[in-house]
């Protein structure tokens, strides 16, 4: 009777740990096209290949090494592919399905996989949850909103620029080196338990805080268009000392509504090294005048008149990139009557969609200036999209070039 139940109790162990399953991997895609996939399986160990549109099931041998395979599917549809180990011996360690038009991507049978690639694809989701053996991770350009890593501790490579993540919690991949995650909505960036990052690129995200203090062995940084104070930008600056790996740029902070007689309390950015921070502060278009639109001492800015004010602030003490110098730009909307009453849209300036619940993407490369209907500069970037996800609802104003183009934010 004992026996009889520890045999049960190790199959319902078996079971639950997956202990003998074999490893797979399925992916959904649009047909109409010639498909390829490169995959590493274990050298003489046979897999099977189920094309999911009614064709004979392949079967290939492993080699060891990296096996382009290719199909066609003749109809447009949408198809799910399954690679499969025949055996317990057969491990699944690389996969790549790069710009495929892969819509759903099921990993949870493949235990053994160690690195990924999946970018250029229309993926929303990726869970890799069960790849607890992931080494490296490529998933850029994809649509993918959420990102857990939690389970990945062996993970040293991470590429998951170019889609939609809000939230990147790292804590548990302390093995990472390579990271980059620009161009997506991330918020708040803590590194501090990723001391063996050398690479990291996070620029075009809303990071409003960067402490690298603890990645002594940083060799380059990125991370211009984002929110940082210049307080941050002079730490970072100093964890490196190769100057070309500083690619700090232009960073915009979260505008702001005030009154006039209102202390901006800047202290905190307004010396470095003894070197004082530059403020150049504008009205409009037009410099503010010092002691009739403005006061300013020790880093604190009052504001006397009524308007639209800008300050730009930098500081010779934060060395970077020169191409990609340090630059904080704050925004401020001073009383309550102050805005813009009519600009007109410019018929050959292209932007959609519109109305939009996000990015707004542009024609061709421009010299971009978000506006809100009372005038405020809201962020300034060059490339093809802006991001208006962090502000509420309503109706803003694009600069584009020398054009115009109004955009409803819902």
């Amino acid at each position: 009777m004992k026996l009889k139940s520890l045999i049960l109790f190790a199959c319902s162990l078996a079971f639950i740990f997956n202990l003998t399953a074999k490893d797979v991997i399925k992916l959904t895609w649009q047909g109409g096209s010639i498909k390829k996939i490169t995959i590493v399986a274990t050298t003489n160990e046979p897999f099977t290949i189920d094309w999911g549109d009614g064709s004979e099931i392949e079967t290939r041998t492993g080699t060891g090494d990296h096996q382009n395979i290719t199909h066609f599917y003749g109809s447009f549809d949408s198809f799910q592919a399954t690679i499969a180990g025949n055996s317990d011996n057969c491990l699944l360690t690389w996969f790549y399905c790069d710009g495929q038009t892969v819509t759903d991507l099921d990993l949870s049978a493949n235990i053994n996989l160690i690195n990924l690639t999946c970018y250029d694809n229309q993926l929303n989701t990726l869970d890799l949850s069960a790849n607890i053996r992931l080494e490296g991770v490529q998933c850029e350009d994809n649509q993918i909103s959420h990102l857990d890593l939690s389970a990945n501790t062996a993970l040293t490579f991470l590429a998951c620029s170019n889609n939609q993540i809000n939230t990147l919690d790292l804590s548990a991949n302390t093995a990472l080196t390579f990271l980059a995650c620009s161009n997506n909505q991330i918020n708040t960036l803590d590194l501090s338990a990723n001391t063996a990052l050398t690479y990291l690129s996070c620029y075009d995200n809303q990071i409003s805080s960067l402490d690298l203090s603890a990645n002594t062995v940083l060799e380059h940084v990125t991370c211009y268009n984002n929110r940082l104070p210049l307080s941050d930008l002079y730490t970072v600056s100093k964890v490196i000392d190769y100057l070309y790996s500083k690619l700090l740029g232009t960073q915009t902070l979260v505008p702001q509504t005030v009154q006039a007689n209102d202390e901006i309390d800047f202290s905190s950015q307004a010396k470095f090294e003894g070197i004082p921070t530059v403020f150049a502060v504008y009205k409009g278009s037009s410099i503010a005048i010092t002691n009739i639109d403005y006061t300013i001492a020790g880093g604190i800015i009052t504001f006397i008149t009524d308007g639209n004010y800008t300050v730009i602030m930098t500081n010779d003490a934060i060395i970077a990139d020169p191409n990609y110098p340090a630059k904080v730009i704050a925004t401020f909307m001073v009383g309550d009557e102050v805005g813009i009453t009519d600009v007109p849209q410019t018929p050959n300036i292209l932007s959609y969609p519109n109305p939009t619940v996000g990015k707004v993407y542009i024609e061709i490369e421009s010299n971009i200036k978000v506006y809100n209907m009372r005038g405020a500069l809201l962020q300034e970037t060059f490339g093809n999209q802006v991001d208006l996800s962090v502000y509420p609802q309503g109706v803003y104003l694009l600069q584009i070039n020398e054009g115009w183009s109004k955009v409803v934010k819902q």
